[in-house]
């Protein structure tokens, strides 16, 4: 039976937090700012922007000739589109309240709907699902090579855990319509979703803040570590300035691994780690693929290899008519990722498939993590048709711990 093939793995840790429901935190005045530096002048601009402000996130990476995206609070809007404006900088700019109100609004209608009896089956496509719903859909499996595919580390990725759901459902279905990317990804391999990483975070993107990122940690005046900064491998490295400051998006933690979140995946993994055939987590935005490393230029031994099954998937991606990317943090997004899970997998597993997608939408629009889900679909369509290529084309890993089993 094609459900006793897949395992889905619903992680949700023993010390969680669920929080009350509270009012959802407010963006009144929050501007997004869209610009495009031409220029190095331009460019150090923007980094000034960045350094200076305790208030602006950047959601985008900093680089010539690229879109860079960032939240400005009404408190810095006048002086930050001034300083641009002076610097001969074209600006776009959005309302992050209206974006949020336009999804909220859409979220409301649909658990009204839901009330009155009227509920949809737990799998389709059209809107986004909360921590309670996705919890709803969850089996078990045999011993094979492992495929493991994680989403919402971030909480405000909504779009990841969307697309997972999606890949779940259409490995079953199209199994059960004997088709041969599905026999074969499910016949060959053992497959593990992780379709929320991140409960407690995900939980505060639907009660109380929707632009969340982090956990939930608590600790001397600061909430929250990003557990994607949270991994053994260049721990508060090349990121340093950013990821020692607790109230940073991107606070690495105390130490690596202090959060049960990371501490999930690194069990995981390590109890998977002598059949690990691929690692692959979700995120967005950027329409990207992503190979290792993430905090350094030089490549692993095995690139090529790596690189050859990439841009196949690549070619994949972009049969679907969205501009996708394949390489590296430091050559598409300008900057390092220190302590992330897939170059610390990738470092306990140098034989694995490991890749990071970045989902719709691209770094120019203005939709960022809010994005409509009407793209639901076509963003799992691609994920789906993306991993089919990478079970096609994966080699079959021979590692120091097979002698052993």
């Amino acid at each position: 039976m094609a459900a006793e093939r897949l395992t889905l793995l619903f992680l949700l840790l023993a010390c969680v937090l669920h929080f009350p429901v509270g009012s959802l935190r407010t963006y009144r005045g929050y501007k997004l700012f869209q610009v495009t530096p031409t220029t190095d002048a331009h460019a150090n601009v923007l980094r000034q922007l960045k350094e200076e402000s305790h208030e602006m996130e950047f959601l985008t990476g900093l680089k010539r000739n690229r879109v860079t995206t960032f939240v400005v609070p009404p408190s810095e809007t006048s002086w930050a589109h001034d300083l641009l404006v002076d610097h001969g900088m074209k600006i776009k700019t959005s309302d992050l309240q209206s974006l949020l109100d336009r999804e909220r609004q859409r979220v409301r209608s649909r658990f009204a709907y839901a009330k009155a009896g009227r509920t949809k089956p737990p799998l389709s496509h059209d809107d986004y699902r909360d921590l309670d719903e996705v919890d709803k859909s969850l089996g078990r499996n045999p011993e094979k090579r492992v495929i493991i595919v994680e989403a919402l580390t971030h909480a405000r990725e909504w779009i990841a855990g969307a697309a997972i759901l999606y890949v779940i459902d259409q490995l079953l279905y199209q199994y059960k319509m004997n088709d041969g990317d599905a026999r074969r990804a499910l016949d060959m391999y053992k497959w593990i979703f992780v379709p929320v990483a991140n409960p407690d975070g995900y939980h505060h993107t639907w009660a109380e803040d929707r632009m969340w990122r982090k956990n939930r940690r608590q600790m001397h005046g600061c909430v929250g570590v990003d557990i994607n900064r949270n991994y053994n491998i260049d721990f508060k490295g090349t990121e340093k300035r950013y990821t020692r400051n607790c109230k940073t998006c991107v606070y690495a933690g105390p130490e690596p691994f202090s959060e049960p979140e990371s501490q999930n995946i690194k069990h995981l993994v390590e109890s998977n780690l002598s059949r690990l055939q691929a690692f692959v987590p979700l995120h967005s935005f950027q329409q990207a693929l992503f190979a290792p490393w993430g905090f350094t230029k030089e490549r692993p031994t095995r690139h090529e290899e790596l690189d050859r099954v990439g841009k196949l998937m690549l070619q994949t991606l972009l049969s679907f008519g969205k501009k996708y990317e394949y390489g590296i943090s430091l050559d598409l997004l300008g900057y390092p990722v220190s302590g992330d899970a897939a170059d610390w997998v990738f470092s306990m597993a140098p034989w694995s498939y490991t890749y990071v997608y970045e989902l719709r939408p691209g770094n120019y629009s203005s939709c960022t993590f809010i994005l409509p889900p009407e793209e639901i679909v076509p963003t799992g369509k691609e994920v789906y048709a993306s991993l089919m290529t990478m079970v096609r084309e994966m080699k079959p890993v021979e590692t120091d711990h097979d002698e052993d089993n």
